[in-house]
């Protein structure tokens, strides 16, 4: 098995309290739209740790750079 998941866009498809039932605490949800980052923070954000992030993963300091947490 695995000792961790990383979990895209699971807060857009109901999955994120799946992979907490499977992994515990030691998953890591990646949203890349703000709608979606809202939705897995309110389902899993005291469980779980989740970013959103920009699509391209931009560096810091660039235009359209995404990086917030719950």
């Amino acid at each position: 098995g695995f000792d961790f998941a990383v979990a895209e866009e699971c807060g857009r498809y109901d999955e994120c309290a799946d992979y907490a039932t499977a992994y515990g605490n030691r998953v890591f949800v990646i949203e890349y739209t703000a709608r979606d980052f809202s939705k897995a923070c309110s389902a899993v954000g005291a469980k779980l740790s989740v970013v959103h992030r920009d699509l391209d993963v931009r560096p810091a300091g660039q235009k359209g750079y995404v990086f917030r947490t719950c």
